[in-house]
């Protein structure tokens, strides 16, 4: 009886442990997600930008402004003709800024990769800046396949 309360004891301790430890980097993620799924909104035509700029550091917020919205759209819809099925790829942490990489597919183009630069501080993240191209992504082979070719 001891040894299963022992045991009861260590596993919910180390549970609550793990809780802890995930929930700042999980919030983080969550904010900036959040703000990458508005602004793909708003390229798509979804959503204000009023709404969207909250996530925004001082200097995008001056920058990126209508005109700039409607010019990104222009390009997007010329270049691209459209994007969907974004998903998250990659997510590179440094000691005070995130990199999120999204793939979707576009219709102009092979597949587009969008890119998202957000500054943390504390626990705020701020959009810094996005970049969009087109790109083709290939499968990866099985090296045992390609070595016995």
């Amino acid at each position: 009886m001891k040894k299963i309360i022992m045991m009861l004891t260590a596993v919910l301790s180390l549970g609550m442990a793990s809780l802890g430890f995930a929930s700042p980097a999980s919030d983080l993620l969550a904010q900036e997600e959040t703000t990458t799924t508005k602004v793909i909104g708003l390229i798509q035509g979804k959503g204000q930008l009023a709404e969207v700029s909250t996530g925004f550091s001082p200097a995008l917020q001056k920058n990126f402004n209508a005109a700039a919205l409607d010019n990104m759209k222009k390009g997007v819809t010329e270049q691209l003709g459209g994007i969907s099925n974004l998903k998250l790829v990659r997510l590179d942490k440094f000691a005070d800024a995130d990199r999120l990489i999204y793939i979707g597919d576009a219709k102009k183009a092979p597949n587009v990769q969008m890119t998202f630069v957000f500054s943390v501080k504390g626990k705020k993240a701020e959009l810094q800046g996005l970049n969009m191209i087109p790109v083709e992504v290939k499968p990866v082979q099985n090296n045992q396949n390609a070595q016995a070719k």
